[in-house]
């Protein structure tokens, strides 16, 4: 393993920059590994009294990596330390024998593995129960029409009327609608809620949000319908996208193997990761952690979505983040809009440094703003969709008109950048001191609508270039 694939496996560059000190400081006392390499393990001087306990269990792609200190930040710079260490004097480690409670922590893993591990790729699901799936159906169909009422409900009183007492009993209602196998409906019902009772939100904006949480209410009711009617008749097809992407907003969750035998699947994929967000959703009581990755070979933005419910923050690991290029043999890629979400197995998993072609090429891909702009409109055209869009944008210029931040790109086109989140302000602010404008670079941004404005926004996320990426935001 070199240290660029080292570099990526890190969290962010300064703690693999504090892993290397480590290792040139001496702290990697002990240095030792089984006879045929696949671990290593050791010992690394820290901040406590007694050096931390290191190892690296390297028999998968992706390497296993261990470490006895209380940093949150995982790998540590004690594990890549001991990586770093491997790497530049591997003839130094000795054979010895594994400490027993490493053995078993290994022997965990193994028996996790196995039981989450499919016996084959090729062996079909097991076939489904049609009288479950009919009576599923049936009972959805249910809760569509209890959630048809709520809506005729809101719709003849207006939300203006939505007081405290109503406020708890839409709650109630979306409680009762998840247990109709309906948690989309119900995470739609709560949203309105949480829209309604925020008294920070302008009156205004309120009622342009409600309305269209509405909007979207009423399609969902209305295609589900359709979906669920269709379901219920013998042998009828529902194997179309839009038939497969309003399943999902039911509800419906994917398994890998589901994804794999529709056909939503890509191979043989080199991803780059340009941005990660995290936020903490009330309306799903859980924290969402997003990476956008890019397709090298075709430019596209993809999304790896992680859920957290709000109870296991701070006891579950972070999702993991890439630093460099992966490269995944098959990935499933979900139904969707602009981003679609991707996921894959771990299995056969590998991490590299970005080559400087590969950057140029990914640069080279990069959208015009009419183009990311038509495919926004696009997407906003169905009620269902999200309500904006990542894309990397082709820029020729940055700068300022009428004290606006405002992008243009290669054919003259512009647009202007949010201005009312602070943080997109501070990114704007990092864009004029980058020196644009520069050849050969890119901009990874978030595509909104801005009411306010009456247009597309954008908000700037990560400057790509030839050499490496400046990430913005978080």
């Amino acid at each position: 393993m070199d240290e660029a694939t080292i570099e990526a496996l890190a969290p962010s560059p300064d703690v693999f920059a504090a892993g290397v000190l480590l290792f040139l400081n001496g702290a990697i006392t002990v240095q030792l590994r089984t006879d045929d390499a696949t671990l290593i393990f050791g010992a690394c001087a820290g901040s406590g009294a007694l050096p931390y306990e290191v190892s690296a269990d390297l028999r998968a792609a992706v390497p296993v990596l261990r470490c006895s200190c209380p940093s949150r930040k995982r790998p540590c710079k004690h594990a890549l330390a001991l990586l770093v260490a491997h790497a530049r004097q591997h003839a130094v480690f000795v054979v010895a024998e594994v400490p027993r409670d490493l053995v078993e922590k290994l022997a965990k893993d193994d028996a996790k593995a196995a039981a989450t591990q499919p016996a084959s790729r090729a062996k079909k699901r097991k076939a489904p129960n049609k009288e479950a799936q009919a009576k599923k159906a049936q009972a959805q169909l249910e809760g569509l029409e209890m959630a048809s009422r709520v809506l005729n409900d809101l719709a003849m009183s207006g939300l203006g009327a939505v007081d405290e007492d109503r406020i708890v009993a839409l709650r109630v209602r979306a409680t009762e609608i998840a247990d109709f196998h309906l948690p989309g409906v119900a995470l739609c019902l709560r949203r309105l809620a949480l829209v309604v009772e925020d008294a920070e939100v302008d009156p205004a904006a309120k009622g342009a949000i409600g309305a269209r949480r509405l909007a979207q209410l009423w399609a969902m009711i209305k295609k589900g319908r359709v979906l669920l009617a269709s379901k219920l008749e013998e042998g009828a097809a529902t194997e179309n996208e839009a038939d497969a992407l309003v399943d999902e907003l039911l509800g419906k969750v994917w398994q890998l193997e589901e994804l794999r035998e529709r056909g939503y699947v890509r191979t043989n994929l080199t991803l780059v990761e340009l941005a990660y967000a995290r936020v903490d959703d009330p309306a799903r009581d859980e924290r969402i952690e997003t990476s956008f990755l890019a397709d090298v070979e075709s430019g596209e933005i993809l999304r790896d979505v992680s859920y957290t419910p709000a109870r296991r923050v701070g006891k579950e690991p972070p999702k993991v983040s890439f630093a460099g290029a992966i490269e995944v043999g098959e990935a499933g890629i979900y139904p969707g809009f602009v981003n679609r979400r991707i996921r894959w197995d771990d299995d056969g998993l590998v991490a590299r440094s970005l080559t400087v072609a590969e950057r140029e090429a990914l640069i080279g891909r990069a959208s015009s703003v009419a183009d990311a702009c038509a495919k926004l409109q696009d997407q906003l055209k169905n009620l269902l969709a999200p309500e904006d869009a990542v894309f990397l944008l082709q820029v020729a210029k940055v700068g300022r008109v009428r004290e606006e931040g405002v992008m243009e790109d290669a054919a003259g086109a512009r647009l202007p950048f949010a201005n009312a989140p602070s943080s997109s302000a501070a990114a704007f602010r990092a864009l004029e001191l980058s020196g644009w404008p520069a050849g050969g670079r890119a901009l990874l941004a978030r595509l909104a609508v801005d009411e306010a404005r009456g247009g597309i926004v954008a908000h700037p996320m990560t400057v790509l270039g030839p050499h490496g990426a400046v990430r913005l935001s978080v």
